[in-house]
């Protein structure tokens, strides 16, 4: 990451995806739209999402950001629910110039294979956080 233009980073551990990106968002001024179905997934998440599995915390946090997020087009009930989930891997939500992340996500995947862009960031409009 020190050879880029990193406007920030966090650990998504505990507020989850969304919540972690809300914060991003709304301390910068931006809307950030996150693509659910671009999210590298731990083996059997879905499925236990799908089943219902998830934590007692993810509600807490879909309380949370209730006001601040919104749904574009038909989002997937089980990885919305996975994107608010509290215990996450610990991966890093990273924010570069749109010009510089094939770069650096092709430098993440030397070393952590399962790297992915998630999302985008651009002016703020409606909410901080739309899910797709």
């Amino acid at each position: 990451m020190m050879k880029y233009n990193v406007h920030s980073a966090t650990d998504i551990t505990g507020f989850g995806l969304v919540g972690h990106s809300f914060e991003m968002a709304s301390g910068s001024g931006v809307t950030i739209t996150l693509e659910s179905r671009s999210l590298p997934l731990l083996p059997q998440a879905y499925e236990m999402a799908q089943m219902g599995i998830i934590p007692q915390g993810a509600y807490g946090n879909r309380n949370w950001i209730d006001c601040g997020a919104m749904e574009q087009g038909s989002v997937d009930l089980a990885l919305t629910d996975i994107m608010y989930d509290p215990q996450t891997s610990g991966g890093l939500l990273i924010a570069v110039p749109e010009k510089e992340a094939q770069q650096l996500l092709s430098d993440l995947k030397g070393s952590i294979p399962i790297a992915s862009v998630v999302g985008y960031a651009e002016e703020y409009h409606d909410k901080p956080i739309i899910i797709k």
